[in-house]
């Protein structure tokens, strides 16, 4: 399955799909479109099925622009898999996984 990703008006970082290495270049080079002014205030993953490292990172990567705004990232509908990831990563709280 592909990833999709949609931006709210209010903010909302929509995801859908599987977070993979084979997916998340592809979203990732378009984060122009969809990351542009650090105005993000939340990432949904509940529509995400499967989850790796690269996933992971993508919401790392996600982080660390909003971080730039001096913003935080709150990631709401997070699998058990991305929450075993994050916490094996050590990761867990600079998400705010909920």
């Amino acid at each position: 399955m592909d990833l999709k990703v949609e931006r709210s008006a209010e903010g909302i970082l929509k995801f859908h799909g599987d977070m993979l290495r084979s997916t998340v270049p592809s979203v990732w080079a378009n984060k122009a479109q969809w990351l542009h002014d650090g105005g993000i205030k939340q990432v949904d993953v509940s529509q995400v099925d499967m989850v790796d490292s690269s996933g992971l990172a993508l919401l790392i990567e996600i982080f660390k622009e909003l971080h730039v705004h001096n913003r935080s990232l709150k990631v709401e509908g997070a699998n058990t898999q991305l929450r075993q990831l994050a916490q094996l990563s050590g990761v867990e709280s600079l998400l705010s996984l909920s």
